[in-house]
């Protein structure tokens, strides 16, 4: 948004019948700017604010957010969230699933049809109120990396914590939908009834959690 436009917008506000329309208006002003000041520090967004795409259609606006997000590389998020269209997204959509048609270790399935089914199958095993289970952390992780080696339960050295929930991936496990072979360990733990992945520092506060990723 250009200062003229932000000085335009100002004024337009002053007016009490426009306020609803400019509380619109601001939240996806701030979405729009967002993904570039991300971008411009080189690392890919990760909160679902910023992988919003408010020039497409519901179909494809919310496409980043969840486990995409963790495939897909920084600059094919950026190029996403800078899309006008659904028809580009469309077309956006099919070209990054045939770039990772090929080198995936999953013999007999492509890699949109992993990604499609284990969504789906994350979805049944992981939603979390009004969260689908693709997009909570556990679901992001089994999405990506598939099943783990062993699941286990551990109670942590600081008091106060909730018992850990720990996904352990073998040495030799496969590469994920990223390309990238997972850690070794994932710890989750609950807060709120959620359970998000656990850095090391307990965040009883949903609100003042970091999703750090993988």
């Amino acid at each position: 948004m250009s200062a003229r436009s932000a000085k335009s917008f100002s004024i337009s506000c002053a007016r009490p019948r426009r306020a609803w329309a400019c509380g619109v208006v601001a939240l996806l002003t701030a979405v729009l700017l967002a993904a570039p000041a991300a971008a411009a520090k080189g690392k890919k967004p990760t909160d679902p604010a910023e992988l919003f795409n408010p020039l497409l259609s519901i179909e494809y606006s919310h496409w980043l957010v969840g486990p995409i997000a963790d495939v897909a590389s920084a600059g094919e998020v950026e190029a996403y969230l800078a899309l006008a269209s659904d028809e580009e997204a469309a077309r956006f959509i099919d070209e990054f699933w045939t770039r990772r048609a090929e080198g995936y270790g999953f013999f007999d399935k492509k890699p949109r049809q992993v990604f499609e089914e284990r969504a789906a199958a994350a979805d049944k095993r992981f939603t979390e109120g009004a969260l689908p289970g693709r997009g909570t952390d556990r679901g992001r992780v089994w999405v990506v990396y598939g099943e783990p080696a062993e699941i286990v339960f551990e109670k942590p050295i600081d008091a106060g914590v909730p018992t850990l929930e720990v996904w352990k991936y073998g040495k030799d496990a496969a590469e994920g939908l990223d390309g990238q072979r997972p850690k070794r360990v994932y710890r989750f733990v609950e807060i709120d009834g959620s359970k998000v992945l656990f850095t090391g520092r307990y965040r009883p506060n949903p609100l003042d959690r970091r999703r750090d990723g993988f």
